[in-house]
């Protein structure tokens, strides 16, 4: 533990240091998790954190740096009460693009080429800035970001060579990309069709896929909305293939409708005569109110950012789910931790975060535990875990919050 001398010794070499600085030091650490440094000029403890998403743009980061190696880094962010610096070896690395990619501003308006068409996403070659060491573009355009309509390849939006004009979404660090969306230049046909729908107005439409935890319906077009399992019949059943196929036309309720998320959520069951219309829990999920079913449980929360722990992680908060704690604690709890993927580094007694990447990754593991699931409250848990999870794969820069208690 330091001493008081030892803090203020590390209080001053921090006071020198500040973002934009470059820093050298020494690697004393290697793990997954990031590069600890030693500071030239502070031999005392290593100070310096190089974390996984700051590393090097190349193909094979990990191999660049083992303990020994001298590091040369960009400062990007100083934290003098932990006695942290935080550091990028990409900035320093490709300083040209580092600066390039750095000088965007949400919502500037970008152009180019389609470079390539790639199972992830759809990469662009910039007019302006330097080319990247790696990928044949330096911008990249997740599918969901292609267009507001539904579409079964990334071909049927746009063509390698093709001439598009995208909003700069963010700057991706861990890739050395510009985050680009094609739809936000192109009119959004949700709010008009929002405007003009209640919840409650019965609407029919085509099945346009089928998913474990329910089926997408297109009720006009480019607007989908989503039947989860338990709205598709007034008999329970374990996969929606049961109820309904892709292609068959149907008849379905608004339940609700969230404007800010661009999500419709559906009920086949309930245009039946017979049927009892329960009270529709949106409200619950939307209103932001944390509410606890239990001691021990795992509510969750979407963020735009990475959240900061405490009373201002709520700047960054898009959305919660706070009414399955327990039961999602408990449909987690079957896993085998050691062999369960990313859903096994979930922590019901304690916090664990996602960013998009890992959320994607998460998000077909889910799909996997639903199908298996018997347990209707827990499928319905795994359901908002699905859509949080969706959400924040198809969102640059998002993470999602785990908090266990």
């Amino acid at each position: 533990m330091d001493g008081p001398s030892d803090d203020q010794a590390r209080r001053r070499f921090l006071a020198t240091i500040h973002v934009g600085d470059v820093c050298h030091g020494t690697a004393t650490e290697v793990t997954r998790h990031g590069v600890t440094v030693t500071l030239d000029g502070f031999p005392t403890r290593p100070l310096g954190t190089v974390g996984p998403l700051d590393r090097s743009w190349g193909r094979h980061p990990a191999a660049a740096v083992e303990v020994g190696s001298r590091i040369t880094a960009e400062v990007i962010a100083v934290d003098v009460d932990e006695g942290r610096v935080q550091l990028s070896t990409a900035a320093t690395e490709n300083p040209e693009l580092w600066a390039f990619l750095a000088s965007l501003r949400r919502t500037d308006i970008l152009t180019g080429a389609i470079a390539a068409i790639e199972r992830f996403g759809v990469f662009v070659a910039l007019d302006d800035g330097p080319d990247h060491p790696v990928f044949p573009g330096v911008g990249f355009i997740t599918f969901p970001e292609l267009s507001w309509r539904r579409f079964e390849a990334a071909s049927d939006v746009v063509q390698v060579g093709r001439r598009v004009s995208c909003e700069f979404l963010q700057f991706d660090t861990w890739n050395g990309e510009a985050r680009l969306s094609l739809r936000a230049t192109q009119p959004d046909p949700f709010p008009a069709f929002a405007d003009d729908t209640a919840v409650g107005r019965t609407l029919h439409g085509k099945v346009t896929k089928l998913v474990p935890f329910g089926v997408f319906v297109q009720v006009a077009d480019g607007i989908e909305g989503l039947v989860p399992l338990r709205e598709l019949t007034g008999t329970p059943v374990d996969a929606p293939e049961e109820v309904v196929q892709v292609g068959d036309e149907v008849t379905v309720v608004v339940t609700e409708i969230d404007r800010e998320r661009r999500r419709m959520t559906l009920s086949r069951r309930q245009t039946s005569p017979e049927h009892h219309v329960m009270p529709n829990k949106g409200s619950l999920r939307s209103s932001g109110l944390r509410q606890r079913e239990g001691s021990v449980g795992i509510e969750l929360e979407l963020h735009s950012g990475r959240p900061a722990r405490g009373r201002s992680s709520r700047d960054t908060l898009v959305r919660g789910s706070y009414q399955h704690g327990e039961t999602l604690a408990r449909a987690l709890s079957t896993l085998d931790r050691h062999s369960a993927g990313k859903l096994g580094w979930i922590d019901p007694y304690g916090d664990t975060l996602f960013n998009e990447q890992e959320a994607q990754a998460a998000l077909q593991e889910v799909a996997a535990l639903a199908q298996q699931c018997t347990d209707e409250h827990q499928k319905a848990a795994l359901l908002d875990l699905a859509e949080l999870l969706e959400a924040c794969a198809a969102t640059p820069g998002s993470y999602l919050w785990f908090i266990g208690d």
